[in-house]
């Protein structure tokens, strides 16, 4: 049977379990590590989402963007907005500033994330119903997921940019490559030209 283990479980009694685990204990231990890890790359792809679209000023949440509020206000007042959104709605706001390709593709993620969250054990495939074959293949699926979820998290940057929904400069610090993002009209709210 496939439980937590607590909070103080050590590695020593990590490799004991393992080692005294039959080919099914192992393959749902193995199920349950990689839904975990579907699981993470799934928040990681949301977080990313209303990360860049909190910065984004062509999103705008009008209900809660006030004329006479500060600027550090506004921009949490909408993060907040933004993290009480469904991926849906956030897909559906987006959808009104994207080209039809991007948010085919957008979609696309959604059904999949839908398919992790509501959808996935509608089959039975719980882990410690399954035999070492059929966490394998379980396995195979939360393995595709997790692909899907960790590229869609980097390919969201490159939509927005693609869109002009925000800018993306490429960088090196430090021998490490990576880019910068930022709304189109960044310098402008910042040095007033």
């Amino acid at each position: 049977m496939v439980s937590m283990f607590p909070a103080n479980f050590s590695k020593e009694q990590m490799v004991v379990h393992i080692e005294s685990a039959d080919s099914d204990e192992y393959a749902r231990f193995l199920y349950c590590f990689h839904m975990g890890f579907t699981y993470i790359g799934l928040n990681a792809l949301e977080d990313r989402i209303i990360s860049v679209m909190t910065m984004c000023d062509a999103i705008q949440v009008k209900s809660v963007l006030k004329d006479d509020a500060r600027a550090w206000e506004v921009l949490l007042e909408k993060r907040g907005t933004l993290e009480a959104s469904t991926l849906g709605s956030l897909i559906k706001i987006l959808g009104r500033h994207i080209v039809e390709e991007d948010a085919q593709y957008l979609a696309f993620v959604k059904e999949k994330r839908d398919q992790f969250i509501h959808r996935f054990f509608r089959k039975g495939e719980w882990p410690g119903d399954l035999n070492a074959d059929g966490c394998k293949a379980a396995i195979r699926r939360l393995i595709a997921m997790n692909i899907i979820f960790r590229r869609a998290t980097t390919r969201f940057i490159d939509v927005l940019a693609r869109n002009k929904l925000i800018i993306k400069e490429p960088m090196t610090h430090r021998g490490e490559s990576g880019f910068l993002i930022m709304s189109p009209n960044f310098l402008e709210k910042i040095f007033g030209e």
